[in-house]
């Protein structure tokens, strides 16, 4: 058993560092989305979206802006996880970061890129990993009326896919319990 989770524990640290090291795959036929000059990049490892007026931290939740780059290791959050850490936040000298909604989210993703749809030179070391999108705050309604809500809308930056992360069966909670990347957003004042 312990062969298993020592096995288990490099199969999966080994799979985030390849999934973090992935190039984009871009093609010219298709006018970009979320070009450069969309963006205003500050030096404190913030850029501020010109078409939403929103800014974003440069790196997913759990690394580090350092030395123009993010660096260290991912979180996995669930959805009521990643709400609180958003809110609790303080970064670049804001202490307002949240949970972007689907929509939010969903306008950085580069339809001209795949793996990751999204523009690597504002956004490095984007994490592409099939099974862990990144979470909106937007929840999704049950379509059955079991119990609140059938899960949370994610964004797949793999292919830029917006979807529900179906709840995964502990309908007691209310929402999922699914673990998911985060990238954390605040207004623009």
């Amino acid at each position: 058993m312990i062969f298993y989770k020592k096995f288990s524990l490099f199969f999966l640290c080994l799979l985030l560092a390849v999934t973090q090291n992935a190039a984009a795959e871009c093609s010219n036929a298709i006018a970009p989305t979320a070009p450069g000059d969309d963006f205003i990049v500050h030096d404190d490892g913030t850029v501020t979206h010109k078409r939403t007026g929103l800014m974003w931290m440069r790196c997913a939740a759990g690394q580090i802006w350092d030395n123009g780059t993010c660096t260290g290791t991912l979180e996995g959050y669930i959805w009521q996880e990643a709400l609180q850490a958003a809110e609790a936040h303080d970064f670049a000298g804001y202490s307002d970061w949240r949970l972007p909604n689907k929509n939010e989210l969903a306008s950085l993703v580069e339809r001209q890129c795949y793996n990751p749809a999204l523009n690597t030179a504002i956004f490095p070391l984007v994490p592409v990993d099939e099974y862990m999108p990144f979470l909106s705050s937007s929840p999704m309604p049950s379509l059955y009326g079991i119990n609140g809500l059938f899960g949370v809308w994610v964004v797949d930056f793999i292919d830029g896919a917006v979807y529900a992360n179906p709840h995964d069966g502990s309908w007691d909670e209310g929402v999922t319990t699914t673990p998911a990347f985060a990238r954390f957003v605040r207004d623009v004042q």
